[in-house]
């Protein structure tokens, strides 16, 4: 078997069969999709199983709820695939994504590398193409700037099978296992839009959730728990992960019209960036804020 494919759901039962459904319309059909249900309360495992009884490619495992990368890691323990792709259950494939990779895996001569594709954003009122090349820059630096949603990756399993996402992280846990990843297998991009990412008010980093200060917890273990991979960043790209990851928290607050806490956050976020181009307007924000203005 070639690929598979990893699905961690939890409480999507209106979206998993369209998800599901774009990796059975894959042109290249040499893989298997381990849906992995993280302790599901609603009738997701009836719609899996029921789409099994057609598809034997299609795997089910239930656990206990411990969050998505305990999930993925599930996943890639139980994975039989040479390569193993990520997607969400909220996500889809285009139906040439599989054969892409084949193809360009396919014709590589480096063994132990990690691709990525382009990706279409969908929100309700456009859709945007994203596509992220390397040009030669340094690969922590990229990653830093460039979020490679776990869809987008593709990685021999003997890799991911050694390097597991950390359990105890969320939000960010795809990141820091993209920086972990990088420190000893080279990154490679292909430029084609094979992923589908569906952006909606369920995403963990909208601005109604608490996902910005998810997203700080997790770089703050990972500050402490790799030290000299977080000292490989440049100061530059540290200050922007921390200093961005305070305005998204200055921004929940805002919306939920939390002023004090709000004010607190920005300036948390001006002191890790005081060279950021968006200085002058957190400098607007805090004024606004003072003055009892929540527009941002």
């Amino acid at each position: 078997m070639f690929f598979s494919i990893v699905i961690p759901t939890y409480n999507r039962a209106d979206l998993i069969t369209e998800t599901i459904r774009s990796v059975q319309n894959q042109k290249f059909d040499d893989w298997e999709c381990i849906v992995i249900d993280d302790g599901s309360k609603d009738n997701t495992k009836e719609i899996v199983e029921n789409l099994i009884k057609k598809d034997k490619r299609i795997r089910y495992i239930y656990q206990e709820n411990t969050e998505r990368s305990a999930a993925r890691n599930n996943g890639i323990k139980n994975a039989l695939g040479e390569y193993i792709c990520f997607l969400d259950s909220d996500d889809e494939f285009q139906p040439n994504h599989l054969s892409v990779l084949y193809t360009t895996i396919h014709a590589s001569k480096e063994k132990n590398q990690v691709y990525y594709v382009d990706m279409e954003v969908r929100t309700e009122e456009n859709v945007k193409i994203v596509s992220d090349p390397l040009n030669g820059e340094d690969i922590f630096h990229f990653l830093c700037y460039h979020p490679l949603i776990p869809a987008r990756i593709c990685a021999p399993s003997s890799i991911l099978k050694a390097n597991l996402f950390d359990k105890d992280i969320v939000v960010v846990e795809d990141l820091i296992l993209w920086l972990r990843l990088a420190d000893f297998f080279s990154f490679r991009h292909i430029s084609e839009s094979t992923v589908i990412y569906n952006l909606h008010g369920g995403n963990s980093v909208d601005l109604a959730n608490t996902g910005f200060q998810k997203r700080l917890a997790g770089l703050k273990v990972f500050i402490k728990r790799y030290p000299s991979l977080w000292n490989k960043l440049l100061k530059k790209d540290q200050a922007f992960l921390i200093g961005n990851s305070h305005f998204g928290i200055a921004r929940h607050h805002i919306y939920h019209k939390r002023k004090w806490k709000a004010i607190k956050e920005l300036i948390l976020s001006v002191w890790f960036q005081k060279q950021h181009h968006q200085l002058k307007h957190k400098i607007y924000l805090i004024l606004q804020l003072l003055k009892g203005n929540y527009e941002y």
